[in-house]
């Protein structure tokens, strides 16, 4: 049961980074309602975006399409708007 109660708290924390960093480029925290973590029945942690609406959706994509999210060089770390904790 302790390892089941780590996995939910680290895929609540990765959830937070992920809406914490959707929201350092711009996509509100209502495009993504479903966003959260949670443990499957097998015991996998599992962060899970629920339903998108096609806004969201169409937001989500031009952002990554963005020349400002390439990267071709440097540590994942640095691609990450300073905003949204990197504490690995």
């Amino acid at each position: 049961m302790a390892a089941r109660m780590r996995a939910y708290r680290q895929t609540r924390a990765e959830a937070a980074r992920l809406r914490a960093a959707l929201a350092a480029i711009g996509m509100r925290e209502d495009y993504f309602p479903g966003l959260g973590g949670i443990v499957d029945g097998t015991g996998c942690p599992v962060v899970v975006s629920g339903r998108v609406s096609p806004e969201a959706a169409r937001r989500l994509v031009r952002a990554l399409a963005s020349p400002a999210t390439h990267r071709t060089s440097g540590s994942p770390r640095e691609w990450i708007p300073r905003q949204v904790a990197w504490n690995r």
